[in-house]
Parts: C-alpha cells; structure tokens; sequence
C-alpha cells in the first residue's frame, strides 16, 4: 500500500517494457484463421509479467479460444482461462465458457464460470463514503496496513440470455459461492466486526434485460448498451446472509471521427438486506466483477477503497487510434485512451452530507493504452490518479494524490 511519486516513474518504465515484451510473445502465441469447412479458429496463449498498484508484481498466463467466424448473426463460442499470482499474496484462477447470443430474435446464449480468488492483502476502511485511509507511519515494513485482512471467495456461476426482439435480450443467472474471513490481529476489521466475517456459503440469482445496439464486442464505435436487473441472495444453511438488490447500466459510444470515439458509461448497485462486508465490494449483473476502486471501477482508487450498500461510478473515455502494423501473422491495432471517472458509495446508516447525497465523491483522471489484436482479444494497460484521505496520528484529515496503474485483460465497458 505504500505509495509515493518515485512509484509513478517506475510503473511508467514497468508499462514501457511490458508493451514491448508482449507484441513479440502475443504474435507468437496467435494463430492465424483456419479455414476449415468456414469454421474459423482464433487464440492466444500469453504469458504475462507486469506491476499493479493494487497487487505488485503480477505474473501468470492468460489464455484464449475463440471458435467460429467474426459475424454477428452467429456469433463464436469463446473459452477463456486465467491463472495469476501476485508478489502480495493475491491470486485469481479463472474458468469462462461463452456462447453469445449474437443480434436474431429467438437466438439463445449461456455463460459457464468457475473462479477462484485469495487475497492476503484484502482491504477494509470501514463501510460508507467517508471512510478514511491510514497513515503511512501505520504501515509496516513488510507492507502489512491495519486496514488488510484474509479473504478466500470461489463460485460456480451458469447464466443464459435470450433475444426476444432486435437489440433486446432477457437474462437469468445463478451463482454458488463460499467466502471465509481471516481477521488479523489489531485490524480495522478487528476492531469493527462488520456482519461477514464469518463466510460462509451463498446462493444468488440474477434477471434483468439487456439492450445492445453495438457492433462489436471489443471495440464498439457507435451505439447504446442499457441493463436493468434485480439480483437476490435468500438464505440457505450455512449461508453467509441474505440480501435483494436491483442494478442499472447504460454505456454508450460515438465515433467524431474515424480515428476518435467518444465512449460513456454510469452503473449502479444497490443492495438491502443482511449483506456480508466483502458482498458490498462486487458488482452484480449479466457478467459480475469486484471493485469498487480498482481496474473495474474507479482508476487512481485502492482497490475495494469505499464499500457500501450501494455504488455508484461513471467513466468517460476518448479512444483514439494510433496505428496498426502486422506480425507473425497477427494484426495489432494501437490506442491511447484518456480518461475521467467519478464514483461513490451509499446506503449507509449515517448520512453523509454532500452533493445528491452521495457525496464525497471520489474523481480520478487518468492516461491508458490499448492493444487489440486480430480484433479479437484486448489488453488495456492504464494509469490513474485519484484523492484519498488520511487520518493523521494528530487526528487531522489529510488529502493526498493516490496513483493507481492497472493491467487487465479487456474493456472496462
């Protein structure tokens, strides 16, 4: 968790030379089309080494098989695995089977997924939007903040989608989870014993519907994506709680340009009910993630910096082309992409007084890259730049600027 602006000139130099490394390791591990019977064979195998604010030294493999044509009225089946480790404990496992529903009234589509995460370093504040960091001089040598604890999470999670008229789908989903909890002596999560420390199993199930005017999954130019769902957790034995929650999506894009689009996006979380501290921390929806703060979220935050019953972020982005060249028979396509989020939590008990209520709310601002290569796998490389607030041993607030450097395997929406 140590931060400090001699960190920014190395996660620079660390982005520099992992964007050299991975073009020629990319090209080598991509296959060309095979055209066998009109079945189209695409894939990737990459191993990876990089630096995350929010993990450290990150390493691992990642890899990808997309089987079928690039075309919207029968879509390919997509396998994916991901298997990461992290010099701070931090270790992520990942299983994804796709088949995409594609654009034709009638078609269907399901998502299979297996994952497995540990973080020894997961990060508790406290719950609400005023939460405060910790002082430097409270984090030891060995990196360790009273603000980390334990936390184990895997799921089992099967989700299907129907079109039921142009542009518009109806989807269901439902997960298996189990958490468990290590509270580390003299901790914030010690001292505050949140409802979830003890884990334990959970039972979620998710509808909503979906609408998609995008032509592309990657790299959308034009269009609208909107999401309206309801999610809910009843309580089963040895189950970690219970909770109902509804959540909300719109992105949209705009091409100003043949080089330049203009790409936006706000989502909402809110959930009611016995909610585990750690269940505040993820994302519901069609496809879920973890975050509030983070690559997922708000870029220039700690990951899981603000939890509360309810989330709320908005992203801005201006993508804009900058070259593509050929290798090894793979395409590159190069973007630079600059960026604005804004992003809250609320729900709380206390209200907090502020700006519609949510606020503080938290900005960052930031600079990123992009390589697509053969328009069908994405790397997003970026650095952001956020405020945190500190409690000083003095008991005295202060601001400081937080650096968040990020690298992650697709779009952010």
């Amino acid at each position: 968790m140590k931060n400090s602006h001699s960190w920014f000139s190395v996660t620079l130099r660390a982005c520099a030379w992992l964007a050299l490394l991975l073009l020629p390791m990319t090209a080598d591990a991509t296959a060309p089309p095979a055209e066998d019977e009109g079945q189209a064979v695409r894939w990737i195998a990459l191993p990876f080494a990089a630096y995350d604010t929010d993990n450290g030294v990150l390493y691992g493999i990642h890899t990808e098989v997309l089987l079928g044509a690039q075309d919207p009225e029968t879509p390919p089946v997509r396998l994916s695995a991901l298997l990461r480790g992290s010099s701070r404990g931090n270790w992520h496992g990942r299983i994804r089977h796709v088949q995409a529903s594609g654009k034709r009234p009638g078609n269907m589509g399901y998502t299979l997924l297996g994952e497995w995460r540990h973080w020894d370093r997961a990060n508790f504040f406290g719950i609400g939007n005023a939460s405060l960091g910790v002082p430097q001089s409270a984090i030891g040598e060995d990196g360790m903040s009273p603000a980390h604890h334990g936390l184990s999470h895997a799921i089992l999670r099967g989700s299907a989608r129907q079109v039921i008229a142009p542009h518009l789908s109806l989807y269901g989903a439902v997960g298996l989870s189990w958490s468990r909890v290590e509270v580390y002596a003299n901790s914030l999560l010690e001292d505050e014993a949140p409802f979830g420390v003890e884990g334990g199993f959970a039972l979620e199930f998710t509808t909503g519907f979906l609408l998609d005017t995008t032509k592309s999954d990657s790299d959308p130019r034009e269009g609208v994506r909107m999401e309206a769902g309801l999610r809910g957790a009843p309580p089963i034995p040895g189950g970690s709680g219970r909770w109902m929650g509804v959540l909300g999506r719109i992105a949209g894009y705009h091409a100003v340009s043949e080089r330049v689009t203009l790409a936006g996006q706000i989502r909402v979380d809110r959930l009611w009910g016995q909610i585990p501290f750690y269940e505040m921390n993820c994302w519901g929806g069609q496809r879920i993630h973890w975050g509030f703060g983070g690559a997922m979220s708000l870029r220039g935050a700690l990951f899981g910096r603000w939890i509360g019953p309810g989330k709320l972020i908005a992203n801005a982005e201006i993508r804009t082309d900058v070259g593509s060249h050929e290798a090894f028979g793979a395409l590159f396509d190069w973007q630079i992409v600059p960026f604005v989020d804004l992003g809250a939590v609320f729900g709380t008990a206390t209200r907090e007084p502020g700006v519609l209520l949510f606020a503080p709310v938290h900005p960052s601002a930031g600079m990123g890259a992009r390589l697509h290569i053969d328009k069908s796998f994405l790397l997003r490389l970026d650095v952001g730049v956020g405020v945190d607030g500190t409690r000083m041993p003095s008991g005295a607030t202060q601001s400081r600027p937080w650096i968040g450097t990020y690298v992650v395997f697709g779009q952010l929406f």
